[in-house]
């Protein structure tokens, strides 16, 4: 008797999850859409604007800098790298990835107001 239970249970295990596979790809499947890198949470946007930050301390290309932060915000660059600064303290993250959008806030504040940035 206590084998039959068993087989029961696992069966009615796997007819949910076939259930279950079969409502979400047949009934109710995921609508795709396109977003876009400001629909990004806070801590995503610090992420990118960190490997943003990275890229720009190996090659110190600020025009390709600039080109990836205005994804971010196509009026100030300077908005994501301060947001990222604020959301990368919150968020702990190590002294040397704090340097490296600090680094990349000085660059960004000399090309604008220089005139780079627009």
């Amino acid at each position: 008797m206590k084998t039959v239970r068993w087989i029961l249970f696992l069966l009615m295990v796997l007819l949910g999850a076939a259930g279950a596979a079969a409502y979400g790809w047949l009934v109710h499947p995921v609508q795709a859409r396109n977003s876009q890198l400001s629909d990004l949470r806070a801590d995503y946007k610090a992420d990118y604007v960190l490997m943003v930050a990275e890229v720009y301390k190996t090659d110190a290309d600020i025009e390709q800098a600039l080109g990836y932060l205005l994804r971010l915000n196509d009026k100030d660059p300077l908005v994501p790298v301060r947001n990222a600064i604020k959301a990368a303290t919150k968020l702990e993250y190590s002294l040397p990835e704090l340097d490296a959008l600090a680094d990349l806030e000085r660059a960004v504040f000399a090309a604008v107001a220089s005139g780079g940035g627009n």
